[in-house]
């Protein structure tokens, strides 16, 4: 189990492989929010160029996985945000935070909606980020604490009740 913990004993390579994949998958998601815009469903071209884009990434995760699995791990990461934006677009949802997926796919939407001038929710923006950071800084505490305390670091949260 200690071995999962990458932060922990700083294996640099990974730490960024995986924040390289996070922001490739965030890079979908705005591409999705840029390309469709809408925030419940309207059918038309933008959603047709948005399954473009997707297959693309798609291809090229493929092509890129046969000559380096790296590359093709993030254009399929990017495929993945990019589709994932796409349900919460078709499904109207405003906050999910039930993962950290969705919350990243409905932020990278919102900046994609921001970047192609359209007007977005900043305070939903701005609750999201808070949740999205406050996960992220939680996990990486936790990992941080993983050497010295190890499953007592489970304890620490059971003491805010």
């Amino acid at each position: 189990m200690q071995q999962l913990s990458l932060i922990a004993y700083s294996d640099s390579h990974s730490i960024l492989y995986i924040g390289a994949l996070l922001l490739s998958f965030l890079s979908g998601a705005i591409l999705s929010g840029f390309v469709i815009g809408q925030t419940s469903l309207t059918l038309g071209r933008r959603y047709g160029r948005a399954l473009y884009f997707e297959a693309a990434l798609l291809i090229a995760a493929y092509w890129s996985y046969q000559q380096h699995d790296y590359l093709g791990q993030l254009a399929a990461a990017m495929a993945c945000g990019l589709q994932n934006a796409m349900v919460a677009t078709y499904s109207g949802a405003v906050i999910r935070t039930t993962h950290l997926t969705g919350l990243t796919s409905d932020m990278g939407a919102a900046i994609g909606n921001w970047l192609a001038g359209r007007s977005i929710s900043k305070p939903t923006l701005g609750f999201q980020a808070v949740i999205w950071y406050c996960f992220c800084g939680g996990s990486t505490i936790g990992a941080f604490c993983l050497p010295k305390l190890a499953m007592m670091r489970c304890l620490y949260p059971s003491q805010s009740f």
